[in-house]
């Protein structure tokens, strides 16, 4: 369903159909770690900056945080009311962003384990999410309904990350 190669390049990340995470060395293919611990499939991975944390999404409505050493679970989190569609890091730091088939973005603290925001505001699913791998420390958030394959604009939200305000 997802993959995606961690920031240092040593691993790649598969999250599958029967509800895993497998973890290869990127450079052999070899393997290396399998995560278990979702109920439904894994629609979204992220590897934090440092390549310690990976994140994981999945449509059993749960954020998962694992260790990349020795693939423990480190915390569980009930995420959305609905399916968990994408997450994200946010670059150098342990912060990171889910979104949800119930409307929803949350923005999460992986080493506390916290939420710390909820934007609301998009009145369907939210599919995909993209932040700046450049550093800059703003995430702009435009939230869009799709009308018969037709773009209208509804809010915009510009967010610190590193103050923490918006």
């Amino acid at each position: 369903m997802c993959t995606k190669f961690s920031p240092n390049s040593k691993f790649l990340a598969i999250g599958l159909m029967n509800y895993t995470i497998r973890i290869h060395f990127a450079d052999t293919m070899k393997f290396y770690l399998s995560l278990y611990g979702h109920k439904l499939q894994v629609l979204s991975l992220d590897v934090s900056s440092d390549s310690t944390l990976l994140v994981s999404g999945s449509a059993d409505k749960s954020a998962k945080i694992w260790g990349l050493d020795f693939g423990d679970l480190h915390k569980s989190l009930f995420a959305h009311d609905n399916s968990v569609m994408q997450v994200a890091f946010v670059p150098d730091t342990h912060y990171f962003f889910t979104t949800g088939k119930d409307g929803l973005i949350k923005y999460w603290d992986a080493d506390k384990f916290e939420h710390i925001l909820t934007l609301s505001g998009h009145h369907s699913e939210i599919w995909g999410l993209a932040l700046s791998r450049e550093g800059t420390p703003y995430l702009l958030l435009e939230m869009i309904s799709l009308y018969d394959f037709g773009i209208k604009l509804k809010n915009k939200f510009i967010w610190n990350l590193k103050e923490n305000k918006n």
